[in-house]
């Protein structure tokens, strides 16, 4: 879980869920894209995918509403979302409700980039203060560097 946006990269900054507040600043601080992790009905949410995304729209940056849900992960998503990832305008900000999900696509994102192993990754986040706190999220993040778990163990 986050507590506040953590810039990975130039390019890539992962948080919790953002106030209407808070998407202006980024498109006044040069954002050109947001990415929604959300999934639809999803409690706590300041504001519906669909408002989200009509408002990020109207600030002049791209949307991207990529509903996943921890406990559903399929490497499948991996590929469909690297691949609309990939096409944003950079930089580009990501989040979900509490921040498990964008920690997890931002870590694979910035490892894939930098050709990071799953060590290196692991060792990145505890340096950030990212807390991977479901066991199935080291495991996903081996199987998205291409680790076995006998190759990464």
């Amino acid at each position: 879980m986050l507590s506040k946006s953590i810039q990975l990269s130039k390019q890539l900054t992962i948080s919790p869920q953002p106030t209407k507040s808070e998407l202006d600043k980024l498109a006044k601080s040069g954002f050109k894209s947001v990415v929604n992790l959300c999934t639809k009905k999803e409690l706590g949410q300041t504001m519906t995918p669909e408002e989200e995304g009509k408002f990020v729209q109207e600030l002049g940056m791209e949307y991207m509403h990529f509903p996943i849900s921890i406990a559903r992960l399929k490497l499948n998503q991996t590929a469909e979302f690297f691949e609309s990832f990939n096409s944003l305008p950079k930089p580009v900000y990501i989040h979900c409700r509490i921040g498990q999900r964008c920690v997890l696509f931002g870590l694979i994102i910035y490892a894939r980039k930098r050709g990071l192993n799953f060590d290196a990754t692991i060792d990145l986040s505890e340096k950030l203060g990212i807390a991977l706190e479901i066991p199935s999220m080291r495991s996903f993040i081996k199987q998205c560097l291409g680790e076995s778990e006998a190759k990464a163990a």
